[in-house]
């Protein structure tokens, strides 16, 4: 039986109301008992849900969700989408978004946007890197789904290694983690797989045009970081610097949980 708690009051043998001077704090404790009692995990703060597989017992709604992963300290509200999930009972976890600044940081930055509210975002957010080792479980179980939402391409990241899930690994063009990279035509299902990148190099992969991704810090943007495009990729929207044409895109960041 999924873990959680079943829909109706909760049983209880004692009425509050007869505990005479506590009437009150009783009665607020009862309320807030009987609001995790008749939620599904993840759908409350008080009973998050340690991952989307989770929520998937109880619904397949695109929303935004409570989640606690086992080993974590922090609750996070963040959006998950099933509705594109080629993963059977998982979910696409919200990790990051946005488009040029301050990147790789393994501590995270803004990380109260992960809502839906911000997919549109140029203003960079991401999770702390721990947080979500603990919500993937290990290099090894890392499948990620990069949406560049300006372009309209997408970028899938899966994990063929053990190691612990760092943001400051995509610093780099040899990033030292053993990985399957590919490129696909559309933002989800259904596009051309255009190019597939292996082993340690994913972090500047593809041709050098607008096909390519690479994430380490390059000088020509001035400084900010992102997810980069090759030379003479320029589109509505993208962010360039000095007349560089390797413009950084705004980018939707989900891991599978």
């Amino acid at each position: 039986m999924p873990r959680g708690r079943m829909r109706g009051n909760r049983p209880r043998n004692y009425n509050s109301q007869t505990r005479s001077g506590l009437y009150d704090v009783n009665a607020q404790h009862d309320a807030q008992l009987n609001n995790e009692w008749s939620s599904f995990p993840g759908e409350i703060e008080q009973n998050p849900a340690e991952n989307a597989a989770e929520i998937y017992q109880y619904t397949q709604t695109d929303g935004n969700y409570y989640i606690k992963p086992a080993a974590a300290q922090t609750t996070r509200l963040v959006y998950v989408n099933f509705s594109q999930s080629t993963v059977s009972g998982k979910g696409l976890t919200l990790v990051a978004v946005g488009r040029n600044g301050d990147w790789w940081n393994n501590s995270g930055l803004n990380q109260n946007n992960m809502i839906s509210n911000n997919l549109g975002s140029n203003t960079v957010a991401y999770l702390q890197a721990t947080w979500i080792d603990e919500l993937i479980g290990d290099w090894n179980d890392l499948h990620m789904v990069i949406n560049r939402r300006l372009y309209g391409d997408s970028l899938r990241l899966i994990g063929q290694q053990n190691g612990t899930f760092y943001w400051s690994t995509f610093n780099s063009s040899n990033t030292g983690y053993d990985a399957q990279y590919k490129r696909y035509t559309s933002l989800w299902n259904g596009g051309t797989n255009s190019w597939t990148e292996t082993g340690t190099g994913w972090g500047d992969s593809g041709p050098n045009n607008c096909e390519r991704s690479f994430t380490w810090t390059w000088s020509g943007h001035g400084g900010t970081e992102g997810w980069a495009h090759g030379n003479g990729c320029t589109f509505t929207g993208g962010y360039s610097y000095g007349g560089n044409t390797h413009s950084l895109d705004r980018v939707n960041v989900y891991v599978y949980s």
